[in-house]
């Protein structure tokens, strides 16, 4: 049976006027489910049900309390919020002196702009609560990791329409854009965490590492594709049509090696690697030609070797991630040939 399939059944009514459904044959036998079995069904708060199979252990709904200091900064208060976020917290309470009043509304606005499903249910002059109000499998983490690396690439080709023609409007959407990576980024995460400790899951704890690495890749490019923006809005002057055109190449490798970790392609990886390191050697020996007061072509230039370098090493994780397949494949083979 595959994961994720849409069963319907109609409501029935039982002795007494209770209310009741049937379950799926197949997922009934799959989990030792028998007349008599205790299921657990848990409400989710988005109103949603999950029910879960008598050998599987239900996660109760943890809370946390966070005692904040009040030479706190802005910054590190975000940091802690989406550490507990991460760890799998479902309500998230701050507490601060009055002072702290401003810091903590900083904070907030700068968490509603980076987190999926975060929200402030309950606030006073002196603590404010954070209620996790999504659950992280609303969507799958596959179409999580397609939208995060359809949203990066956007920004990188919108960019280099944005090398010549300085469209405020585009540079204004691409930086926008960040936001959204930010919180799909930390949606994934919280995912991958989620599948590690789930005993269901057949995701290798050592997959999950790499993919995280990966994602953060692709962040750090969607990062740089905003701050690249931010600089064309005020930077003078324009790079070479030899530059711009080696920018669209690096563009194309980053284009070819995120699907390459979508359909987790080795051979793809290899080839587009290579790729990557001969457009460096030609950006290298530009680099020497230019005139270090031609900022604008040295932001270019510095742009396109980050891309490379992300897809370098987003590539090395697809052959990480294929090579550790291949060899829990072959730990299996051995298992049940001995």
């Amino acid at each position: 049976m595959n994961n994720g399939y849409l069963f319907r059944r109609k409501v029935q009514v039982v002795g007494g006027g209770t209310l009741a459904i049937t379950i799926p044959k197949a997922w009934a036998k799959k989990h030792g489910v028998e007349p008599g079995s205790e299921l657990s069904i848990v409400i989710n708060p988005n109103g949603c049900l999950t029910i879960y199979p008598p050998n599987i252990e239900v996660r109760k709904k943890v809370s946390t309390v966070i005692n904040l200091r009040e030479d706190i900064d802005v910054n590190t208060v975000v940091r802690l919020v989406i550490a507990h976020y991460l760890a799998g917290f479902q309500s998230i309470k701050l507490k601060f002196p009055l002072i702290m009043h401003e810091t903590i509304m900083k904070s907030i606005e700068i968490l509603k702009s980076k987190v999926i499903g975060l929200e402030i249910l309950e606030e006073n002059s002196s603590s404010a609560t954070f209620y996790i109000t999504i659950d992280p499998e609303f969507m799958e983490f596959e179409a999580v990791t397609r939208k995060i690396v359809k949203v990066s690439l956007s920004m990188l080709q919108d960019l280099g329409v944005a090398l010549k023609s300085r469209d405020k409007i585009l540079l204004e959407s691409i930086i926008k854009r960040d936001d959204l990576v930010d919180k799909l980024f930390l949606l994934a995460m919280k995912q991958l965490s989620t599948k590690i400790s789930n005993p269901l899951e057949l995701m290798h704890p050592l997959e999950a590492i790499y993919l995280s690495i990966a994602l953060k890749h692709v962040e750090r490019v969607a990062d740089h594709a905003s701050f690249m923006a931010l600089i064309l809005q005020s930077c003078e002057g324009n790079a070479s049509d030899k530059i711009i055109g080696l920018y669209h190449k690096a563009v194309e490798i980053y284009r070819e090696v995120v699907n390459a970790l979508i359909s987790l392609n080795v051979n793809k990886a290899i080839e587009i690697a290579k790729n990557a390191d001969e457009v460096r050697a030609s950006l290298n020996s530009i680099r020497k030609s230019i005139c270090k007061t031609d900022m604008c072509t040295s932001h270019v230039i510095e742009s396109t070797e980050r891309i490379l370098a992300y897809s370098i090493d987003i590539a090395e994780v697809v052959i990480d991630i294929c090579t550790i397949r291949k060899y829990l494949k072959q730990q299996i083979n051995l298992q049940e040939n001995a």
